[in-house]
């Protein structure tokens, strides 16, 4: 048990320094200027795709979730047609300013930050079991539209040129986590996330999707050991491709 808590806590430890360091600023600027943030915003239904970028930019570094919640539509729209075209450049370019506008809007960065802390907050004697129990009730908090949703299943059924696998697999998470809460499951009686037999009412083309994500992650490349660490991270909760 100590050395599950040990590694545990060094995966914890590893992580956090990442998000600190990280350019991939949508995992912890959610919680940070939210009094920069509006209520809401009125986006043209034609925004061109550089000017939503330019927009998903400033969301994510003020950290502005109502903002990137705004800019999916447009994103999705452009995503889709792009696909239909077969214009890869096109569909690479909006698809991956979808994923991060996703990402940031539903809040999945700062549940993957509260997890890694949790581990360095517990008790030397805590259970990993029950820490683990712990950290797969604090997504309750997630929540994806159906538009959001639908978005993940274009990404995931198409991932886009140059999708990192630390956004593959945090959209991956955010996928498994709207799906048991929509399906109302008691997250606080889970132990972890189990993709093979899921509760009933837990949408399996939302599971199938997310383990796609899943497998393209684990396909790539690892760099600098942030991917590595993403996976050992969500395996930890039962979520890991087969």
């Amino acid at each position: 048990m100590n050395r599950q808590r040990n590694r545990a806590v060094a995966l914890a430890t590893a992580l956090a320094g990442i998000f600190l360091l990280s350019t991939c600023q949508q995992f912890f600027t959610a919680s940070l200027a939210t009094a920069l943030a509006r209520d809401s915003y009125t986006i043209p239904a034609d925004i061109s795709v550089a000017d939503a970028i330019n927009l998903l930019d400033a969301a994510i570094a003020e950290g502005d979730a109502t903002m990137a919640a705004a800019l999916v539509p447009g994103l999705f729209a452009a995503a889709e047609a792009a696909s239909a075209g077969s214009d890869a450049a096109a569909y690479n370019e909006a698809a991956n300013a979808l994923v991060s506008a996703v990402v940031l809007s539903s809040g999945v960065g700062p549940v993957v930050t509260t997890v890694a802390t949790l581990f360095l907050s517990a008790d030397p004697e805590a259970d990993p079991a029950l820490m683990i129990s712990e950290a797969i009730t604090s997504v309750s908090s997630i929540a994806l539209s159906v538009e959001e949703t639908d978005a993940l299943l274009l990404i995931a059924s198409n991932p886009p040129a140059g999708l990192s696998a630390d956004d593959a697999y945090t959209a991956a998470f955010a996928l498994v986590a709207d799906a048991f809460v929509d399906a109302e499951v008691d997250l606080a009686e889970l132990t972890e996330f189990n993709l093979d037999t899921p509760p009933a009412g837990v949408d399996p083309a939302t599971l199938a999707a997310a383990l796609d994500l899943l497998s393209y992650a684990d396909g790539l490349p690892v760099e600098e050991g942030s991917s590595s660490m993403f996976a050992d991270l969500f395996s930890s909760m039962g979520l890991s491709a087969p």
